[in-house]
Formats: C-alpha cells, sequence, structure tokens
C-alpha cells in the first residue's frame, strides 16, 4: 500500500499519495487544486475548473490550458473524495503508512494545546467528504447568487477575499479587453454593499479564515467618491478585521498567527482618475487599510497607447504613481507583452523602461508583464489585421520581457520592485 502525506497549514489540508496524486482542500472542504501525473487542476470559488499542463512542441514545452467540462469535474470530485475517504480509514487504524507535514506555526499551535494532528484532520477530513459533485454544483450555482463573474485578478491577490463594491469597469473600451464587455459600470450603495459583505462572508465561511487581503473590484474602484470608499472599507472591515502593524511585513506576519484578521485593502484603478485623485483622498483611504492600487499602464509609448484605445496617456501613469507613492501607498504596474505585435515593439520597450524609470519605485511595488491575450471579434484584432502587423511569436515575447527586464534600473527585490510573469489565462476564482 502505498504512503499517504497529510500536510496541514493554517489555509489547507493536502493529502498526496507519493507525490503522484495530490489534493488540497480549503477549510470548509471545498477541494481547490488537484495534482495527477504531472498535471494540475485548479477549481475556483465560481466551480470553474482549470487543467494546466505541458504538451511537446516543436521540439519544447508549451503550455496547455483548457477549462473542464461538468462531467470531468465531477470525476475529479469522486477522485477527491476517494483520497479524503483513505485518509480519514488510515488515521481511524492508525495506519503506519501515514506522514504528517505540519509548519512551525501549526505545530506550535498543537503543542500548546496538548493536540495531536489527528484532531485537526480529522474534522476537516469530514468536511472534504462532505463536498460530492452535486454539492460542488450547487455551490458554483450559490456562487451567482452573492458575485457577478469576478473577470481578473492580480497574481498576488488570486486568494483575496473578493469584495465587489462596483460591477464592470468605468471606461470599458480598450481595444483588446473584453473582462467587463457583458455587464455595465455601476456601483454599490453602503447598504448594498453591506448585504453583499455579509453574503460574502456567509458563503466563504471557514475559507475566508485563510486569505490574507481583501481586494474592492470590479475594474477601477478607486474612482468611486473617497466618502463612498471610506464608508465600503469601514463596512468590510467591520466583518474582515484589520491586521495592526506598521508595514506589510508586519501585518503579514500578524495575520499569519492570527487568521480572521486581514492584511489590508487592494484595488484596481485606470490612470487618468488616480491621477485625478488628491493626495489628502489617497491618504485618508490608506489610513482606513488601503495598502496597493494596480494601474493598467501596458506601454509607456503614446503611437501604442492609443493604438490600444487606452484613457488618457502614458504620462499620467508617472503623476498617479507619484500622488500614491507620496500618500504612503504602493502600485502593482501591468505592462503588456506583445501590444502592437512587430510595428510598435522597438518603442514599447524603450518609452516604457523610460516611463518605469522616472518612478522611483520600491520594494513594496509590483512589475507585472501580461502577455497580450488577442479576443476575436474586438477592435484590437480587427486592427492589426486591417494594418497587416506581424503578432510576436512566443520567443519574442519572452524577449521583449527580457529587454524591459534589464531596461528597468529599479534595483532587484528586496530593494526594488518584485518582477514577475502574469498570464490572465490562468485565472480563475
Amino acid at each position: 500500500m502505498a504512503e499517504l502525506t497529510l500536510s496541514i497549514k493554517p489555509d489547507t489540508l493536502t493529502l498526496s499519495r507519493e507525490h503522484r496524486r495530490i489534493v488540497a482542500f480549503d477549510r470548509e472542504g471545498r477541494w481547490t487544486t488537484v495534482f495527477v501525473d504531472g498535471v494540475a487542476y485548479q477549481r475556483g470559488l465560481s466551480g470553474q475548473v482549470l487543467e494546466k499542463a505541458l504538451q511537446p512542441e516543436n521540439g519544447g514545452l508549451r503550455k496547455r490550458l483548457r477549462a473542464l467540462s461538468p462531467e470531468e469535474r465531477a470525476r475529479l470530485a469522486e477522485m477527491t473524495a476517494e483520497l479524503a475517504g483513505e485518509a480519514r480509514l488510515r488515521l481511524e487504524r492508525g495506519d503506519g503508512l501515514l506522514r504528517w507535514e505540519l509548519p512551525p506555526l501549526v505545530a506550535r499551535v498543537l503543542e500548546e494545546a496538548a493536540l495531536r494532528p489527528e484532531a485537526l484532520a480529522l474534522p476537516w477530513l469530514e468536511r472534504a467528504l462532505a463536498w460530492d459533485g452535486a454539492r460542488l454544483e450547487g455551490d458554483a450555482r450559490r456562487f451567482l447568487d452573492v458575485y457577478q463573474p469576478i473577470s481578473i485578478l492580480p497574481p498576488d491577490q488570486y486568494r483575496a477575499v473578493y469584495l465587489q463594491a462596483t460591477s464592470g469597469c468605468s471606461y470599458n473600451k480598450c481595444s483588446f479587453c473584453d473582462l467587463y464587455r457583458d455587464r455595465r459600470f455601476a456601483m454599490k450603495t453602503v447598504e448594498e454593499f453591506r448585504r453583499h459583505v455579509e453574503a460574502v462572508r456567509d458563503f466563504l465561511g471557514r475559507t475566508a479564515l485563510g486569505r490574507r487581503t481583501l481586494f474592492l473590484g470590479d475594474g477601477n474602484a478607486l474612482m468611486a467618491p473617497t466618502d463612498r470608499l471610506l464608508h465600503w472599507m469601514e463596512t468590510a472591515s467591520s466583518v474582515f478585521p484589520l491586521a495592526p502593524g506598521a508595514t506589510i511585513a508586519e501585518r503579514l506576519r500578524y495575520v499569519e498567527s492570527h487568521p480572521g484578521s486581514y492584511e489590508g485593502f487592494y484595488i484596481f484603478q485606470d490612470l487618468f482618475h488616480t491621477r485625478e485623485k488628491p493626495v489628502a483622498e489617497l491618504q485618508a483611504l490608506a489610513a482606513h487599510g488601503l495598502r496597493r492600487v494596480y494601474l493598467g499602464v501596458e506601454t509607456g509609448s503614446e503611437a501604442l497607447s492609443r493604438f490600444l484605445h487606452k484613457p488618457g496617456r502614458p504620462s499620467y501613469a508617472l503623476q498617479a504613481v507619484r500622488n500614491l507613492h507620496r500618500a504612503g501607498l504602493a502600485v502593482g504596474l501591468i505592462l503588456l507583452l506583445g501590444a502592437g505585435g512587430s510595428a510598435y515593439a522597438a518603442e514599447h520597450v524603450v518609452q516604457t523602461a523610460d516611463l518605469l524609470n522616472r518612478m522611483e519605485l520600491g520594494p513594496d511595488d509590483l512589475i507585472y508583464y501580461s502577455p497580450i491575450v488577442e479576443i476575436p471579434g474586438l477592435p484590437y484584432q480587427q486592427a492589426m489585421d486591417a494594418e497587416g502587423i506581424r503578432r510576436l511569436d512566443e520567443a519574442e515575447l519572452e524577449e521583449q520581457r527580457r529587454l524591459l527586464d534589464a531596461a528597468i534600473r529599479a534595483p532587484r527585490w528586496p530593494r526594488g520592485p518584485r518582477r514577475s510573469l502574469y498570464d490572465i489565462r490562468e485565472f480563475v476564482y
């Protein structure tokens, strides 16, 4: 019989059969990740399951992403239940072919409470076994009672508690973006938001205890009047309390040892409205727990920005970042790779790097390189075809990333901003 490993973290119970079949469950018992013979499956609260695998192509490996059908989701649910049932049976029998992996925090909590790991694992496994395929599909339908579709988050916020203060994007005309074209922009009233926060709390249940941040969505919620934003933040923090601490690092350390507290608020915003928000108002938001604002800079090239139908000008990003930094807020800057293809490639690199080099970015800031994803029928694809512009292949995208990275003079983390890839196709919530 194969050895089974149980890993308990504050937010996740993971079962592993010889590292070939791995399942992770959230605190409510919903499965979140499955790994089977080199293929990974990610399940969101929405019920969507994304398959991630590497497949051979042209002498190398190419990432394959695919959304699973309801029938495939049901089969995965059966597999997760089978592994959870096996783990429960072994725990009840005291099976010798069972190994524990406990991080220091969990080990300390167990020691202080004079408990064995089984005291945490058995109730968790019982919750996991209650989530059969039918219940998971019902939970996905319940998700749509709580949220409109959650289109995107920055990678560092994929596990945030998402609070939908606004719906859609107030601009919604970028030629390459279809993330919010299924809805009109709207802002919740204070009372509507209070009911939404309570519904999120009830839907997440114990799962909320394993999350560390609060994200105010949708597309550019920071454009809301500041008094409305402050009401939203006060309402949210009354249900999801904020951690104390003077720095992000201090607050994160507190959250790690105090499940059910949150490091702060994070938010998207477009360049125009961020530039226009007075520093004093940004400071008030920071005092109420706002930590970082994510900006779709996309490019430093004015010509490419016009081609993408972006609002405002790239230079607005410089003023926006300066205002946010003056208010004590960090920024997350999203840059497109491959935008405008071969026609704009050279100036995109040079002018984007020049823009970022004037921003004085620090260790709490982020730079994301996001390969452009063409959506059939959108104005971007039509313009590329009409002008006969060649798309960059994957090797050229990687080279553009390398050139941008090399041209940015900010020091590497931990003295400067973190830099990483951001593939929007991998997002599920």
